[in-house]
Parts: structure tokens; C-alpha cells; sequence
């Protein structure tokens, strides 16, 4: 019998004695295989695959990947749904099981959620009983935290079902990986779902206000309405008194030359073409109409007017028109709303389907150059410069899609109001040329001028440097993409009343004049054909527009058509030259880079080592510590003069870490430095409030760790 669900609580088995099965500490002392790159290579190759042909299925071929990756016999995903996780992806013996459940508070997942951190556990069936109910025994699972937005929301598993397996330390690193890896791509289908989700809300209310269309039709249909008849021997109209209030005027004994002026100019011709079809046409056959009527301090009113011939019998010649008269202004609104919804639909669903594609492209494009790179460190051992050559490939490939994924989380922070600026008064010369420098590389590569006309004279602004450097970066880098090889691009700062203006211009492929007012909005794309020049997702400029709203700016675009340029511009409040700056951190002027004795602190031992290497390499007396416990003993050990801490931990996290040595006689004096993938505002306030200096997220950029170094007293 297969088990699709489990129904338990705590009390069932009591509070588990979690020291029974969990191994997880135990991992550095078995025997580790060496770390499988090219395996790991392979699986985020064919996993970005996957996730650009088929992001639906992203958790499916999740699991897949990781079953074959670290030879396990079952490989899942649970997802966290309120008491209960979910097998949302299932693999191996454990197929079947797709869509079962298990608790929230009495399960192996369960503990990966309280401890925010990935577990081993040997033979858990000790603890959770039902686990014997499976269709396969467990000897061994490893479990990995599976994050969407920095927060855990479940898990990824894989399963040994033999005794003789084990599984070591290069499994949980290649489990994080790929999990890590598939958690941007799923984010992306969450947020897919979330935009059909809005497009089928969208097309019921069409469906609705068709419907109510329809009802309104009706009660119009069944309600009274004005009558009216005109006389053929006189061709004078008489009415009763519900037809003259929805004409608004009396038309008692007038002609049709004598109530036209009434009628919109633009309903006059369909007016005498009527009036025509009663003369010549089959007398059975009715006419009817819809035109606008005028009224003095009023607006025009929409109605229908429906009418039949009499004829007399025998001659057959016409003896009057009898015709009826209603109000249809409200049935005519409806339907000019139903236009605006199927435009508003088509739209929506024209920039869900550019901004999936330009995704994929964005997320393809560096994926070429990094396996090109790989392939050279591989080949190019034996030659420094190339192996040199394909690093400075590997970061600016890397840095593109941390821009990449910080600018689509920014987009997010910005339209729900979570973004909090740091402001403070700076000067903003430092902040442009950052922006510059920032940018310089892409210039570089497709063959740019670039000129930039800053003033001698410092310009202070009220403003958050580091949003003020991304907004420049942003207009410096959509010029760049916008434009043909080779092309100009200038940048000018020039103080103005109260303000400061800062303009980008281009010689690129400018903006048709439609497009002008159009910009700014999100997923916006100017043209969609081109390759060669980069394009992107289309939330670049809606970013810099945010930005600098929030900053009590202003920002305008202007160009004069395709293939004439263009030139943005930003107007900024200035504060007085008086007081004080506050500098940008990365200004540390005069120092150079003291060796200092660190204490690295990261479960994930290839990550530390590494960042240990190279800390050594540049003079640093370097100490490693794999858990929270471990990181306070080697402190107190060691007296370090800087802590770079990771906050998902084992044992002890990186919060408890810091306040645990901020609560030593010698903590005070150390630098703590909070290393983690989690880069929310929320997340900075909390490092802050444990005792961290500084905030660091990964990827880790070392000219931001050698600014922090260089600016310990």
C-alpha cells in the first residue's frame, strides 16, 4: 500500500531524542571524496537548462539532478504549507510518494527549519516512527534548507535505503549548490504564477462586467421607455413626456432639421443615413441607432433609438414612423471599460511573456563565457595569463547577475514599500565616479567614448550614496546597451539653484516619441530586437525613476526619434557647501592594507578555505571554525583582531556567535564581520543589533572586504 499522508502530533511519540540519529557533526570525520566540480558543473548546466525550457518543472528536475548527483536511492523537495510539509518533487524509490505530507513539528524537516541549517540523520525511524511506514526503509537522509527570498521554506533530501551507504561532506556541498542554484529559478516561477494568477483575475472581471453588460441589456430591455412618432404628411415629431426627458428638450411638433443641432456633430450623418433607410428601405425591416446627444452644461448623452415604418394599405406609401428612446449612457461607459480591461490583458500578457524571454536571456548570456572560462583554467594550467584572463571573465560574468538578481529584489523592496535609505550628506563627485568605475568594464568591451564633465567644486547632496551610485550606474549602462559600438556617451554634473543636474546623453539608438512616456514603467522595453547591443529586462529605468522619488528628485528623458540618441536627466536637491560630509566607506585614503589576525567562521568548509587562502595570500594570520560553538572556543583561543561570521550556522548562528563574543572582556575591541547570503533590510538591522560592524553578502566582494580592513583603526 502506498502512504500518500501522515497524520500525527508530537504527543504521539513524545518529545524525540534528536542526539539518537543526527550524524551531522560527525561528517568531518568520514571519509570525504574529493570535491566533484565537474559534476557540479554539469548538474547547474543542465539544471539552467532546465529552468529556461521548462521553469514549471524546476523542482522536479531539481530532484532528479540530486538523486543521480550523490547516488542517493530517493531525492525530494518538502515545502512548507502552513502545519505540514509537502513532497511538491519526488525521485527514486520515493516516486510514488508525490504530493505526501509530514508535520511541521515532528519531523526530519522540521528540525532542518528550527536549526536553519542542513542535517544528517542515521536511521531516523528512531525518532519518527511513521517513517517506518514508508514503502522503503531510510538508513540515511541528508536534508538542505531550501530558501525563496533568504527565508526557508522547506527542504531538499536525498535518501540512502542501503546500510552501506553513507553520506559526506562533498554530498551537502553539492546538495547546497544546486539547491541554492534552483531556488532563484523557482523564486521566478513563484512569481510567474503570481503574475498568471492577476491575468485570470483580470480576465473574470472581463467575463463579470460581460455578464453585467448583458444583465444591463436586459433591465433596459424589460424597463420603460420614451416612445416617439413622426407624421409622414408633416414629417413633425410628437413624443411622450419620458421620450422628452431622455432627449432633454421638447421636440413636440419639430422636424429632423430642427432637433439636429442636438445631435453630436459626429453622430449627424449616421442620423440623415437613418432617416434615409425609412424612405428607401424594406418598410419591415426596423432601423435602429446609438448617437450622442447634447445638453446645455452637460455631457453628452449616449441613446438608442429604435423605429418602424407604417405603411398604409393598398398604396403601401408611408404613414408614419412609430420608434421608442432610452438612456444608454451607463451600458456605453461599460463597454468603453471592457475595451480598457482587454488592452490592460493584452498588455499584461505581452510583458509577462518579454520579460520571461529577456530573463532567460539574461540568465544564458553569462552562463557562455563562465563555461568558456572553466574550460580555460582547465586547459590553461600550465599558462597563468590565460588562467588570470579567464578569473577576470568569471567575476564580471558573476557580478552582472548579482546586479542582475539585486536590481530585480530592489524593484520588489520598491513597489512594496520595503526599502529604506541610508541617507546622509555626501559629496556627489566620489558617488558618480564610483558609478563610472562600476561601468567602465562594459564601456570597454563594446568600444565606447565616454567623457565625463564633473565640477571642480564639491556638491554635497542629502542622499543615500550607495542608491545615488546604482541610479548613475543604471542610465550609464542602459546607454551602454542602447547604443552601436563605438558610440559617444557623456555624463555632466552642474550645479543649479537648490539642485544639482546630472545628465547622460548618447549618440545610441534613441527612443520613438510614443515610447517617451513609457519608459520609466516597468518590464518597458524600447526594442526588443537588440542582440547586439544587450537588452535587459526592462526594470532598469523604472528603478532609477523610484530611486529617485525617493530622494525628492526628479528625472526627465528626452530624444528627438530612432537613431538620434538620448539623454536622461536627474534633478536632485543640493545641500548648502557648509558642515560636514560624510564620506563614502570605500574612501579610506592614505592606508594600506595592515595584516590582520582572522578567525573565519562558515559550515560550508570549500567556502572558508578558500576565503582563507586567499586572506593568506595578502598577509592575514587566518583561523578556520565549521560551527557557532566551535567559532566562540577558537575565539577565545586565538584573540582574533577580526571575525568574518557566517549566520547560518550549526550549533550556535552567526547572531548568537556575535553576542556571545561581544559578552567577553575582550570582545569590544574585535571586528566583526557578518558574511551571508541574506542581504534584506531587515536582515542588516539584525546583524547591526547582534553586535556585527559591517554586513557582507555573498557572493563576496573582496574590494569591499579590504575597504572594511583597511578601515580598522
Amino acid at each position: 500500500m502506498v502512504a500518500t499522508s501522515f497524520s500525527l502530533s508530537r504527543g504521539d511519540f513524545g518529545v524525540a531524542d534528536l542526539s539518537k540519529i543526527l550524524v551531522t557533526p560527525q561528517l568531518p570525520t568520514r571519509s570525504n571524496r574529493p570535491p566533484d566540480y565537474a559534476a557540479e558543473a554539469r548538474a547547474l548546466n543542465l539544471l539552467a537548462s532546465h529552468m529556461a525550457e521548462r521553469p514549471n518543472n524546476v523542482l522536479q528536475n531539481l530532484v532528479e539532478i540530486v538523486l543521480d548527483l550523490v547516488n542517493a536511492g530517493s531525492a525530494g523537495i518538502s515545502i512548507l504549507e502552513g502545519p505540514l510539509f509537502r513532497w511538491l518533487a519526488t525521485a527514486g524509490k520515493f516516486k510514488s510518494l508525490l504530493n505526501a505530507t509530514l508535520p511541521r513539528t515532528f519531523s526530519p524537516c522540521g528540525v532542518v527549519l528550527d536549526t536553519s541549517a542542513a542535517q544528517v540523520m542515521l536511521r531516523p525511524a528512531r525518532c519518527f516512527p511513521y517513517i517506518d511506514d514508508l514503502p522503503s526503509a531510510v538508513e540515511e537522509v541528508a536534508l538542505i534548507p531550501f530558501r525563496q527570498g533568504g527565508e526557508i521554506v522547506g527542504t531538499v533530501w536525498a535518501v540512502h535505503h542501503e546500510s552501506e551507504l553513507r553520506f559526506d561532506e562533498e554530498d551537502l556541498r553539492l546538495l547546497q549548490s544546486v539547491s541554492f542554484f534552483a531556488s532563484a529559478g523557482y523564486q521566478l516561477v513563484c512569481e510567474r504564477r503570481q503574475a498568471e494568477g492577476v491575468a485570470e483575475r483580470l480576465r473574470k472581471a472581463d467575463q463579470e462586467l460581460r455578464v453585467s453588460e448583458e444583465r444591463l441589456r436586459l433591465a433596459l430591455d424589460s424597463a420603460e421607455m420614451g416612445s416617439w412618432n413622426v407624421d409622414a404628411s408633416s414629417s413633425t415629431f410628437r413624443s411622450d413626456a419620458r421620450a422628452r426627458a431622455i432627449f432633454g428638450g421638447d421636440v413636440e411638433g419639430k422636424t429632423l432639421r430642427d432637433i439636429l443641432p442636438r445631435v453630436h456633430a459626429d453622430d449627424v450623418t449616421e442620423v440623415r443615413a437613418a432617416a434615409e433607410r425609412f424612405k428607401t428601405g424594406n418598410h419591415n425591416d426596423g432601423v435602429s441607432i446609438d448617437v450622442r446627444i447634447l445638453q446645455e452644461g452637460e455631457a453628452a448623452r449616449w441613446v438608442s433609438v429604435r423605429g418602424r415604418v407604417n405603411v398604409e394599405a393598398g398604396s403601401g406609401a408611408i404613414s408614419s414612423i412609430d420608434g421608442t428612446i432610452s438612456d444608454i449612457s451607463e451600458r456605453k461607459a461599460v463597454e468603453d471599460r471592457l475595451r480598457e480591461i482587454a488592452a490592460e490583458l493584452s498588455t499584461a500578457d505581452r510583458q509577462k511573456d518579454e520579460f520571461l524571454a529577456m530573463l532567460s536571456h539574461e540568465l544564458r548570456n553569462p552562463l557562455a563565457p563562465i563555461r568558456s572560462a572553466a574550460s580555460l583554467i582547465r586547459l590553461g594550467q600550465d599558462q597563468p595569463e590565460v588562467q588570470l584572463e579567464a578569473v577576470d571573465v568569471m567575476d564580471r560574468q558573476i557580478d552582472h547577475m548579482v546586479r542582475l538578481v539585486d536590481d530585480l529584489l530592489d524593484v520588489s523592496r520598491v513597489r512594496t514599500g520595503k526599502i529604506e535609505l541610508r541617507k546622509a550628506r555626501v559629496p556627489l563627485t566620489g558617488i558618480v565616479s564610483e558609478a563610472v568605475e562600476r561601468v567602465r568594464p562594459l564601456f570597454d568591451e563594446l568600444g565606447h567614448f565616454f567623457e565625463a564633465d564633473l565640477p571642480a567644486e564639491p556638491i554635497f547632496v542629502m542622499a543615500d550614496a550607495q542608491r545615488i551610485s546604482q541610479v548613475v550606474s543604471n542610465l550609464l549602462s542602459n546607454a551602454a546597451k542602447y547604443s552601436e559600438r563605438g558610440a559617444e556617451i557623456r555624463l555632466r554634473v552642474v550645479p543649479v539653484p537648490n539642485a544639482v543636474r546630472i545628465s547622460v546623453s548618447d549618440t545610441g539608438i534613441g527612443i520613438a516619441e510614443e515610447m517617451l512616456a513609457k519608459v520609466f514603467e516597468l518590464f518597458a522595453q524600447v526594442d526588443q530586437t537588440l542582440e547586439r547591443t544587450g537588452g535587459g529586462l526592462g526594470i532598469g529605468l523604472s528603478l532609477v525613476r523610484s530611486l529617485v522619488e525617493l530622494h525628492h528628485g526628479t528625472v526627465e528623458v528626452r530624444s528627438d526619434g530612432i537613431g538620434h540618441g538620448s539623454e536622461f536627466t536627474v534633478i536632485l536637491p543640493a545641500e548648502s557647501a557648509g558642515g560636514s560630509a560624510a564620506l563614502p566607506t570605500a574612501e579610506v585614503p592614505g592606508k594600506g592594507l595592515i595584516p590582520r589576525k582572522i578567525l573565519l567562521v562558515d559550515d560550508n568548509r570549500d567556502s572558508a578555505i578558500s576565503l582563507a587562502m586567499i586572506l593568506k595570500l595578502q598577509g592575514h594570520s587566518t583561523t578556520l571554525a565549521h560551527d557557532g560553538r566551535a567559532a566562540v572556543a577558537m575565539a577565545e583561543q586565538v584573540r582574533p583582531e577580526v571575525m568574518l561570521v557566517d549566520i547560518g550556522l550549526p550549533g550556535l548562528n552567526g547572531y548568537e556567535v556575535a553576542r556571545a563574543v561581544r559578552g567577553k572582556p575582550w570582545g569590544p575591541g574585535v571586528t566583526l564581520i557578518a558574511l551571508t547570503g541574506w542581504g534584506r533590510d531587515e536582515d542588516r538591522a539584525e546583524s547591526a543589533a547582534a553586535g556585527f560592524d559591517s554586513h557582507l553578502v555573498k557572493p563576496l566582494s573582496y574590494p569591499q572586504l579590504n575597504r572594511i580592513l583597511c578601515g580598522i583603526a
